[in-house]
């Protein structure tokens, strides 16, 4: 389908595992490797599904794997990954910015250049939290109800830091979130009473709660993250060098992606 007028794009499909679709309105299209992806647009992976979104500012926002999960009933119930860009602008200006809105599931998301020109402008939103950045690779999760439930953990938001740093906001407290740690913000109560208040502010955990599993395009996402920043640096400052251009893959990056393909393949 081709885009609404005036869409703006964010990202483009770099990997691709599984159903995982993009809607606006009532059109809807299954994405595949090299599609783009619009500010606007209602991503949704299918159980098990997983993709990679390069962002234009060298950035990366990967669904992760869902989780599996027995309800009483002894029926699975299949997590699914949900997600909106709001909002998206990359042009090296201190307008700047990324606003994803994850309605349910996990994504991965590793910083690209608007973490140097607008990082207050860099954030993810959930019903009960906004997450901000501070130069970083990290992983915001919110359960399903049933997940929550079955993993003997409350409902929320979730945000595991692999590299950098997140800041967990819930109004006008936060908690700040190094490498290794998990942040969590639970969701606000139907009845809101002045005992309960305390329990909405956000904290660290002792342990990274046990839906976090691990996905198929990790090994290359962590090779991605260990050298994100300088990629992101160099295409901006290629952006600078050629005003109004728009940085698309240079010869080593379509080689790199050829490469981990044929890894991929081997590896099968």
């Amino acid at each position: 389908l081709a885009a609404a007028p005036g869409a703006t794009r964010f990202a483009v499909v770099w990997r691709l595992r599984g159903d995982v679709s993009a809607t606006r309105g009532s059109a809807q299209r299954k994405l595949r490797e090299g599609d783009p992806v619009y500010v606007g647009e209602r991503v949704q992976a299918a159980s098990q599904a997983e993709a990679v979104l390069r962002t234009e500012d060298a950035g990366v926002v990967a669904v992760r794997p869902g989780t599996e999960c027995v309800l009483r009933e002894q029926t699975q119930h299949h997590v699914r990954t949900e997600f909106v860009a709001e909002r998206y602008s990359a042009e090296d200006k201190p307008t700047d910015s990324l606003s994803i809105r994850l309605v349910t599931g996990s994504l991965r998301v590793i910083s690209g250049w608007i973490a140097r020109t607008n990082r207050s402008g860099h954030n993810i939103v959930t019903s009960s939290a906004t997450i901000g950045i501070r130069g970083t690779d990290h992983e915001p999760y919110v359960p399903s109800p049933e997940l929550a439930k079955q993993s003997a953990n409350p409902e929320g938001t979730y945000d595991k830091v692999n590299r950098g740093g997140t800041t967990l906001k819930v109004g006008e407290n936060k908690v700040d979130i190094d490498p290794g740690q998990v942040g969590f913000a639970r969701n606000p109560p139907k009845v809101k009473e002045r005992a309960l208040l305390t329990i909405l502010l956000p904290v660290l955990l002792d342990k990274v709660p046990s839906f976090y599993v691990p996905g198929e395009f990790d090994t290359e996402l962590d090779r991605y993250s260990a050298s994100a920043d300088q990629e992101a640096k160099r295409l901006l400052e290629q952006k600078r060098k050629t005003p109004g251009a728009v940085a698309e893959c240079a010869p080593v990056d379509i080689a790199k992606a050829w490469l981990a393909q044929l890894d991929g393949a081997i590896a099968k």
